[in-house]
């Protein structure tokens, strides 16, 4: 799935698409702390979940305090997470300061009649 890239601010020169293969298999991290905005970018919860595929900006982080390989992961000018800490370092050399896009679904979602709730999840086509 390839989608156009949306203008939220972001430098087009700046910036490179990455086209994955179709499973968004790759989980980001720390969506526990990006309910609200996740929530916004999908109309709030549902019944059923969501399955809303979408364009993700991975975006290094080199002054974050934590971590300068940290790379954060925004939907809609929203941040939603990280990329593992496992993973950012290696990525964040190949992506060279340069912000990269890349299609991305967010999962879950939803609240039941029975009162239980699923968190919403954000899953890469990487």
């Amino acid at each position: 799935m390839t989608n156009s890239i949306p203008d939220i601010g972001h430098e087009p020169d700046l910036y490179v698409q990455i086209e994955g293969d179709g499973e968004f298999e790759f989980e980001i991290v720390g969506e526990s702390h990006y309910q609200s905005a996740l929530a916004v970018i999908c109309g709030g919860k549902t019944e059923n979940g969501h399955q809303r595929y979408c364009v993700a900006y991975l975006i290094p982080e080199p002054d974050n305090p934590y971590d300068p390989n940290a790379i954060l992961v925004e939907i809609n000018g929203l941040q939603v997470g990280y990329i593992d800490k496992h993973s950012a370092p290696r990525m964040s050399k190949a992506m060279n300061g340069k912000t990269v896009t890349i299609d991305a679904v967010i999962v879950g979602g939803w609240v039941r009649n029975d009162g239980s709730e699923g968190h919403f999840g954000v899953k890469l086509d990487l």
